[in-house]
């Protein structure tokens, strides 16, 4: 699945001190969780939870844009909710 990056991420990055490597590690790593986000004034996106290889946890915001292609739209560290149910997802 080709990722492609919005114009604004980086700006979200930079905004929650998230580095671009660190939202790669966590695409493309070996424990990731999907979760999809429905909302009814905002598109449908789907959050990426995960480690960096440093064990930062994240959450990469995406959105399908054409075809099997999807967008980066931001990444920001976990809350202390995410983190414990990401963890309790892990363990298993």
């Amino acid at each position: 699945m080709p990722y492609e990056w919005l114009s604004t991420a980086f700006a979200v990055l930079d905004r929650n001190s998230v580095e671009p490597y660190e939202v790669l590690q966590v695409l493309y790593g070996d424990r990731r969780r999907p979760v999809p986000v429905r909302h009814p004034y905002v598109l449908s996106m789907l959050y990426i939870c995960g480690r960096t290889k440093d064990g930062r946890l994240l959450v990469v915001m995406t959105r399908l844009a054409r075809g099997f292609d999807v967008e980066i739209a931001g990444a920001r560290d976990m809350t202390d909710d995410e983190r414990k149910e990401f963890e309790s997802w892990e363990s298993k």
